[in-house]
């Protein structure tokens, strides 16, 4: 018998649970539930369920599992097994998610941010697999903008002093631009993401359109929206141009909605600015040579939740929770 984890995504709008087996990127038992609970302790025993549904749908017992993967998207406290997640339609403090997870299953339970997580799936099920590079980054454009970073050499990811690092989505290509959800401005993710594309088009047609609108509009080739994301490609290759300089991963590996859906209107014209940039210098100028191999995923929408699997396979000691 292979080894065998329980994954668990949660994002700003759904969760996700499914059973994944070391080196195979099939998920079995998939549940998926709307985050739509008024509290955390609603919020907290929906997730012990999907969880417990999962198995049940698996015919798995619990103690056929070797370990649990726990990911969300914001801050965590890996000390008290604690997250605050963005998005949920409830009060936005810490949910003490793996730490419930733990005592509910009596498991070792490893947890992560998304970005991170999404490196990792890369390594062990995807692109990191195929290539000879030490550095790898797993980068998502989808309603805001991150970055993973893995160093195959020494299983480690990189966070930094406080867990946190690279907050890339943050780093300003435009001064004085638009306003910033954390309250800054001209900051990346406000010009290259999904919500990024939607300011470009507000300011440029003078009406709100969704992100799905204007990336559908870009591909059958609507003028006032190819240029919208031309736009957002241009800021988008800023950004990656300094990822490229601050980090010099060999692979980057894209993913997102965005990306996924829109492949060439999105990351297609990232590649081709970057690889011909229309003037010297125009974007934190990256030498040829450290010019990373850029790839879409091939994992698909499932990429983070096999991070959630790859989290617990791969162990990692600053991952688990001691509690």
């Amino acid at each position: 018998m292979g080894e065998k984890v329980l994954g668990f995504e949660t994002g700003g709008s759904t969760f996700l649970s499914g059973i994944i087996e070391r080196g195979s990127r099939e998920i079995r038992s998939i549940n998926k539930k709307k985050i739509d609970q008024g509290s955390k302790e609603e919020y907290i025993q929906d997730v012990l369920e999907n969880l417990e549904k999962t198995l049940d749908n698996s015919e798995e017992d619990i103690e056929d599992i070797d370990a649990i993967g726990v990911v969300s998207a914001g801050k965590w406290d890996f000390e008290k097994g604690e997250v605050t997640p963005p998005n949920l339609p409830f009060e936005k403090d810490s949910i003490p998610l793996g730490r419930k997870i733990k005592e509910k299953f009596n498991k070792p339970v490893y947890v992560e941010n998304d970005v991170n997580a999404g490196v990792l799936a890369e390594v062990l099920f995807g692109h990191g697999k195929e290539t000879d590079s030490r550095y790898i980054g797993y980068l998502t454009i989808s309603s805001g903008i991150g970055l993973g970073l893995y160093d195959r050499e020494k299983e480690e990811i990189f966070s930094g002093e406080t867990g946190q690092a690279p907050e890339i989505g943050h780093n300003v290509v435009k001064r004085n631009g638009f306003e910033c959800g954390c309250g800054g401005r001209g900051h990346w993710e406000t010009y290259g993401s999904g919500n990024g594309v939607v300011n470009l088009a507000e300011k440029k047609i003078g009406k709100k359109f969704s992100a799905k609108e204007i990336y559908d509009a870009a591909e059958r080739g609507e003028k006032q929206f190819v240029e919208v994301i031309e736009k957002s490609a241009y800021y988008n290759a800023v950004g990656v141009g300094q990822i490229i300089n601050s980090y010099q991963p060999g692979t980057i590996v894209f993913g997102g909605t965005p990306v996924l859906k829109s492949t060439e209107v999105v990351f297609g014209k990232i590649k081709e600015l970057l690889e011909n940039p229309p003037r010297k210098n125009e974007f934190t100028y990256v030498y040829q040579e450290n010019m990373p191999e850029l790839r879409v995923t091939e994992l698909g929408e499932n990429n983070i939740l096999l991070g959630s699997g790859a989290i617990a396979l791969k162990k990692l000691e600053k991952c688990r929770l001691k509690i």
